[in-house]
């Protein structure tokens, strides 16, 4: 899953550009046009102490 923290650290960058064209082309093939993705998300903006 590109979204998890560490995969830039372990695929190389043609080995994501690879699975981003591959999911793509899996996705053209099965899901319609447009559809809705539910799930959550969550941001933190961390300062540093001085």
């Amino acid at each position: 899953m590109k979204a998890c923290r560490g995969v830039g650290a372990l695929v190389s960058e043609e080995e994501l550009k690879e699975r981003d064209a591959e999911h793509l082309k899996m996705l053209s093939e099965i899901a319609p046009k447009e559809f809705d993705i539910k799930h959550y998300a969550a941001l933190v903006e961390l300062q540093a102490r001085k």
